[in-house]
C-alpha cells in the first residue's frame, strides 16, 4: 500500500515525520483507528449505539490497555436479545471487524490468525466435554470457538454448550454482561464469574483455558492448579513473551511442567506464527516436552 506525505492523526505518535497511508489520515502502524472510524460510522448509519459506544472505547482506550474492556456497555447491543447460542454467533458477526481491529495494531493480521488457531486446537480437542471455562476480555476467542463448533458438530451441539468467562476484574464482567440475554443466562448457556480461574473447582465435563496477558503473578497458583487437576482433564493456557517476559519463558515451563510431571504429563506448544503470545496444552507422556 503506497504512502503520501501527510501526517499521521493519531495524537499518541511521537515520530516528528509521519506518512499516512493514501487510503487514510493513519500510517501502517495506526492502521487499526482507520478501521474503527469506519465502523463508528457503519453503527451510527444503522442506529446502533453500543457499536458507536464500543469504537469510541477503543478510541478513547488506545493506549491504555485496549485489550482490557473497562465496564458495560451504556446501550443494548445487537446479542443481548438472544436466546441461543445460535442466534449469538451470528447476531456478534457485526461487532467482529471492531474487535479484530481492537486486537491488532496494523494489517499483519498476525494476531487474528493466532487466535484462529487456537480456536481451532480447542475446538478440534473437544469430545464429551459440554462446558468451556475461559478467560476472554473481548469475547473475540468465544465467538470463534462457538462459531467453529456450529462448523464442526452443527447446530445442536453449539446451543448445547455452556460457557463459563472467567475474569478476576469486575469491570470485564460487567462488559461481558452486555452481551448476553436475561434468557441464555437463566438458562445457564452462558455463566458470568468474577473469580480467579485458579481458585475454581473443576469438574470432568470442563475444557479449561487460560489466557492471560502476563503470567508472572500468577505462575504459582497455575502451578498449584496444575498439580491437583485430573490427569484427564483438558486444559489450554496462553500469555505473552513480550519484552521482560521473553526472558521467563524457560521459568514458566519448568515450573508449569514440574507441576505436572507427577501425573506423567507436560506441556505441548500450539503452533503459531505470533512472536509475542505462547500457547500450549496438557498433553499425554508421549509427547515431547515444551522447552521453549
Amino acid at each position: 500500500m503506497t504512502e503520501t506525505s501527510k501526517n499521521c492523526k493519531h495524537p499518541n505518535h511521537k515520530k516528528k515525520a509521519i506518512k499516512a497511508q493514501a487510503d487514510s489520515d493513519y500510517c501502517g502502524t495506526h492502521r487499526k483507528f482507520h478501521v474503527i472510524e469506519q465502523e463508528k460510522a457503519r453503527f451510527q448509519s444503522e442506529g446502533d449505539l453500543a457499536g458507536v459506544e464500543m469504537c469510541e472505547a477503543a478510541m478513547r482506550d488506545s493506549s491504555n490497555n485496549p485489550l482490557q474492556p473497562k465496564g458495560p456497555l451504556s446501550h443494548p447491543n445487537k446479542t443481548s436479545k438472544c436466546k441461543s447460542w445460535s442466534a449469538w454467533v451470528v447476531s456478534t458477526e457485526t461487532y467482529v471487524p471492531l474487535l479484530n481491529a481492537i486486537l491488532e495494531s496494523n494489517t499483519c493480521n498476525t494476531k487474528k490468525l493466532d487466535q484462529n488457531v487456537r480456536a481451532e486446537e480447542i475446538v478440534d480437542d473437544l469430545e464429551d466435554e459440554n462446558t468451556i471455562r475461559i478467560m476472554d476480555g473481548h469475547l473475540r476467542l468465544v465467538y470463534l470457538i462457538l462459531k467453529k463448533i456450529r462448523e464442526k458438530f452443527g447446530e445442536k451441539r453449539l446451543n448445547s454448550m455452556v460457557i463459563e468467562l472467567v475474569d478476576i476484574d469486575p469491570n470485564v464482567t460487567a462488559y461481558h454482561r452486555s452481551f448476553f440475554s436475561s434468557s441464555l443466562i437463566r438458562q445457564g448457556k452462558v455463566v458470568l464469574i468474577n473469580q480467579d480461574i485458579t481458585k475454581l473447582s473443576i469438574t470432568p465435563n470442563v475444557l479449561l483455558y487460560l489466557n492471560f496477558c502476563g503470567i508472572s503473578k500468577a505462575r504459582e497458583d497455575v502451578a498449584q492448579m496444575f498439580r491437583v487437576i485430573p490427569s484427564f482433564q483438558k486444559v489450554f493456557i496462553s500469555f505473552s513473551v513480550t519484552r521482560k517476559a521473553k526472558t521467563q519463558i524457560s521459568t514458566n515451563l519448568n515450573t508449569f511442567n514440574a507441576a505436572l510431571r507427577g501425573k506423567g504429563q507436560h506441556l505441548i506448544k500450539v503452533q503459531s506464527d505470533r512472536k509475542d503470545f505462547v500457547t500450549y496444552y496438557i498433553s499425554d507422556p508421549s509427547a515431547p516436552i515444551a522447552t521453549k
